[in-house]
């Protein structure tokens, strides 16, 4: 395995551990657009990290990088708003920082991209 490929593995054990929190402990009747929002992100990185698996190229990395800035954000703004709750404020906070680690992973990874294009005589643009 590459290391885009791990990074797609890490997609993932994010999506599925994000859609088991949110279908075990985002009951109340008043979340249901935070249900809807980190249910469409599970499944969003799930895609990502299936794309990474088969065929990890430019596209699926890029994708992987703003993915992963809209995945920290969202966790971090429900990191604020269920601030009163300590065990949904450990876990978002969680999968925020899953969602920067997997962000960054790519943004590293887009360099890694590079230089296999220039080693194979391939245009990097």
């Amino acid at each position: 395995m590459n290391r885009r490929q791990l990074i797609g593995a890490g997609w993932i054990r994010a999506a599925a551990f994000s859609a088991v929190i949110t279908l075990v402990f985002r009951t109340d009747s008043d979340q249901g657009g935070q249900v809807v929002g980190t249910i469409a992100l599970a499944a969003f990185g799930g895609i990502v990290g299936l794309w990474l698996l088969v065929r990890p190229g430019r596209a699926a990395v890029r994708l992987s990088v703003a993915g992963g800035l809209v995945w920290f954000v969202v966790y971090a703004w429900l990191v604020l708003v269920q601030a009163g709750e300590l065990e949904a404020w450990v876990t978002d906070a969680f999968l925020a920082l899953l969602g920067a680690l997997l962000a960054g992973s790519s943004w590293t990874a887009r360099g890694q991209l590079a230089a296999q294009d220039l080693g194979a005589g391939a245009n990097p643009r």
